[in-house]
């Protein structure tokens, strides 16, 4: 079935050719797309309203350290699989390992993608949820 993924990389490019792989696939995709210190900003509630399987998170996004987001969502045991994408050396990847699903080297193929976003292990029960996030196109997330 459809995966529900939000994208938050910090290149609206980058973030919109991950989208367009996954949409293809029939998987539910939504953007997070920001560079400065706002990328964080509700981006918690947003987990919680929207029952996000796989959260595809970029570790530099600009003002904001990745690396945060993920010790964040590391702490929720209800929270998306986090499948972090990163061009980092493996010294900055190493201490985050442990609270992510996987790890997505840049550049990576969509076949790479793919297989991350199906085969991580879903931290949250998908009852209730509408079987599309955005009626069935993308959206790009702008608040």
């Amino acid at each position: 079935g459809a995966v529900r993924i939000l994208v938050v990389e910090d290149s609206a490019d980058l973030a919109d050719s991950i989208a367009d792989v996954l949409f293809d696939a029939g998987h539910d995709v939504a953007i997070r797309n920001s560079t400065g210190p706002e990328a964080f900003d509700g981006l918690l509630e947003l987990l919680v309203a929207v029952a996000f399987d796989v959260v595809l998170l970029d570790l530099g996004l600009g003002a904001i350290d990745g690396g945060a987001i993920a010790d964040a969502l590391a702490l929720s045991c209800e929270g998306p699989a986090v499948v972090l994408c990163t061009g980092a050396d493996s010294a900055r990847i190493e201490p985050l390992r442990r609270k992510v699903a996987a790890v997505l080297q840049k550049p990576f193929t969509a076949e790479q993608l793919l297989f991350a976003v199906t085969h991580v292990p879903p931290r949250r029960k998908a009852s209730g949820f509408i079987s599309r996030v955005d009626g069935g196109s993308r959206k790009r997330d702008t608040a």
